[in-house]
């Protein structure tokens, strides 16, 4: 027997939607694998970039130091990118040089290699700023055994090998970097979050207050004085007399008074003229007993009269 075709219809959109939403699922899947793949790829970019304008910094270290300090446009950073653009007239500079010069001795001295695959070695002291001792005019110099170190050839295969092992941006890396030579953690350094603000206090209710007697012997202390405030002067009235307002003539209050003395009025000539109704009908009651009272006594005037009359015949 065959299915119902309502049934076949619902059960078709049902695996077509339910086959759409796992192609999306699917896809959605490769983007990300996608993504991880792109941001990797650009770590390892930014690693390559900021080892090659670290070692272009050594250079510039090493040619001062052999000039014998006449390399007066060697001498620091910021007056060899100056150099560098006035020869060749131009602005252009790597991306961020000055940052990632001082992104690259960070996370050189805390993840930097030590020995290169030709058997090159180097202290770990010798990377850290605070142990160079020369300097011009605020701008240090490594030692020349380390600016070589740092230009072999091997160099920067072997450093990109150990930041790829961290998986961080530079920036989250530089933060890792502080806090390690710190001695605060091992960890990327995250802001702090703001404390959260704490809801505004409710006031308090003031108690109720004790209501205060409305007589009060005026021999008796009063021990609670501060418990209420006395209630507010009254204004005296000399008399009952309520004094009325007459409204102006011509509008509708007047109107209203006007009509309500009619209506008032009214009602005095309806009860008049109920009194005069119950003292007429009293009157006509009392006429009547009257009229009723006669005629029985001359009717029994006239019984009298009549056997008095046969009896004497």
């Amino acid at each position: 027997m065959a299915l119902d075709p309502t049934l076949m219809g619902y059960l078709r959109r049902a695996m077509d939607a339910s086959n759409a939403a796992a192609g999306a699922e699917q896809a959605e899947q490769a983007h990300e694998v996608a993504m991880l793949r792109a941001r990797s790829a650009k770590h390892v970019e930014n690693y390559k970039a900021l080892t090659a304008m670290g070692q272009l910094d050594a250079w510039r270290q090493k040619r001062y130091l052999e000039s014998g300090g006449t390399l007066k446009e060697y001498k620091s950073v910021r007056a060899f990118v100056k150099y560098i653009q006035e020869k060749l007239k131009t602005d252009e500079m790597p991306t961020n040089f000055l940052h990632n010069v001082t992104f690259f001795w960070t996370l050189l001295l805390a993840f930097g290699p030590l020995e290169l695959e030709d058997g090159s070695r180097i202290a770990p002291g010798a990377l850290d700023k605070a142990n160079w001792t020369m300097s011009v005019q605020g701008s240090k110099f490594a030692e020349l055994s380390t600016l070589d170190f740092i230009l072999n050839g091997g160099f920067a295969d072997a450093f990109l090998t150990e930041l790829c092992k961290q998986g961080h941006g530079v920036d989250t890396l530089d933060k890792k970097a502080k806090a390690m030579l710190n001695g605060t953690t091992d960890a990327p350094a995250r802001k702090k979050k703001a404390p959260a603000k704490k809801p505004p206090a409710k006031k308090k209710k003031a108690p109720a207050r004790r209501p205060r007697p409305e007589y009060v012997d005026e021999g008796a202390e009063d021990d609670d004085d501060d418990a209420y405030a006395p209630p507010p002067p009254q204004d005296s009235i000399e008399d009952d007399t309520i004094h009325r307002v007459e409204p102006e003539s011509g509008s509708v209050a007047s109107e209203v008074v006007a009509l309500k003395k009619k209506l008032a009025e009214t009602e005095t000539d309806r009860d008049a003229w109920k009194e005069k109704y119950l003292s007429s009908e009293k009157k006509c009651v009392s006429l009547t007993n009257e009229c009723r009272g006669g005629w029985g006594a001359l009717i029994v005037l006239g019984v009298v009269v009549f056997f008095t009359w046969v009896h004497t015949n």
